[in-house]
């Protein structure tokens, strides 16, 4: 029974994100987008960052070359953390209205549709008004978890994958100098 209960859920929030998508594609993509940015910069700064900062002194970086890592990181982060504000402050904000007015149309649409001896049933009247009070919450959270779901399975396992088997091989991009003292 839990895992039928699982499956419907994740078809169902497919099922959501297709409306959506039909809706405003580029929503759903920037949704994903900043998602990821802000996972992929949660992961590098743990991993990469770190490992490189800690890094330096042992494998015989400059501080000129050290400086250069830590202003092109801070230009990228400072990006994408740039990106993700302008998403929730300006771009959500102006596409909010039309993800509710068409939703709500989709509903109304839908409830057109089903004979007026429906609307007597105090049950179905109940699940319509619920399911039109939150249906703008619900895809806006559906569109924003899933996003963030499917960005954090990547991250964590960017984090977890050793070091020595990620693109990029450690010990080629930062290779061993020999002390000379």
């Amino acid at each position: 029974m839990r895992n039928r209960i699982n499956i419907h859920t994740v078809s169902d929030n497919l099922y959501f994100l297709k409306i959506l998508w039909k809706i405003n594609p580029r929503r759903v993509i920037f949704s994903f987008a900043a998602q990821i940015f802000g996972y992929a910069e949660w992961a590098f700064f743990s991993v990469v960052f770190m490992k490189y900062l800690f890094g330096a002194a042992e494998f015989g970086r400059s501080f000129g070359e050290t400086a250069w890592f830590i202003a092109v990181s801070m230009a990228v982060i400072f990006l994408t953390t740039g990106f993700q504000i302008w998403m929730e402050e300006r771009y959500v904000p102006c596409t909010d209205p039309e993800l509710y007015e068409k939703l709500n149309g989709m509903l109304f649409e839908q409830a057109s549709n089903v004979d007026i001896a429906c609307y007597e049933d105090v049950e179905f009247y109940d699940t319509y008004t619920k399911a039109a009070s939150q249906a703008y919450e619900r895809a806006r959270s559906v569109l924003t978890d899933t996003a963030g779901m499917i960005a954090a399975f990547f991250a964590s396992a960017y984090g977890m994958c050793p070091s020595d088997i990620r693109p990029g091989k450690w010990k080629k991009s930062f290779p061993r100098k020999e002390n000379t003292r």
